[in-house]
């Protein structure tokens, strides 16, 4: 009998420390989600909060033609936040320039410093389309004029190592 009590106290053994261990498991993954989670709701609500601000102010410097202007504003808009790219269309310097849309904006190197978008560059594309998050907002004037656009890109690495 006394080799029967060892085998049945292993196995209760086995069974706590399971138990204790799959709870555990369990306990980590669902605060890992909800972190995660709050994290993209927050990264979002922040985004929609840059382009809210940014779609206002850029319409009139986009009717003013003043593109260093709002490239100014995207830079100051961009530096403190862990924003990856923002990119404005403007469509009438477009018209003046003889294309559809006359694309600027700022976008972060390597390093993480802000440089200036370049359409053509490939390897600056291939990043944007491979970005965690992005969305694209019309910009009009009061008018109702669609004067341009503005994307937003947001990368996780940010997130990635918050949750690591």
């Amino acid at each position: 009998m006394s080799s029967n009590k060892q085998s049945m106290m292993v196995t209760l053994g086995i069974i706590i420390i399971s138990t204790v261990s799959l709870i555990m498991s369990i306990h980590s993954s669902y605060t890992y989600l909800a972190t995660k989670n709050t994290m993209i709701e927050e990264m979002k609500q922040s985004s929609n909060i840059t382009v809210s601000s940014l779609r206002k102010n850029v319409s009139n410097l986009i009717e003013a033609y003043a593109v260093n202007e709002y490239d100014h504003l995207v830079y100051n808009e961009m530096e403190p936040k862990n924003i990856f790219a923002i990119v404005v269309e403007d469509y009438k310097m477009g018209k003046i320039l003889g294309r559809g849309a006359y694309t600027s904006g700022k976008i972060r190197d390597d390093d993480g410093t802000l440089i200036d978008f370049n359409a053509k560059s490939d390897k600056q594309r291939q990043q944007l389309e491979t970005c965690y998050y992005s969305n694209k907002y019309e910009i009009t004037a009061a008018s109702g004029e669609k004067l341009g656009s503005i994307s937003i890109f947001i990368s996780d690495n940010e997130m990635k190592r918050k949750t690591e």
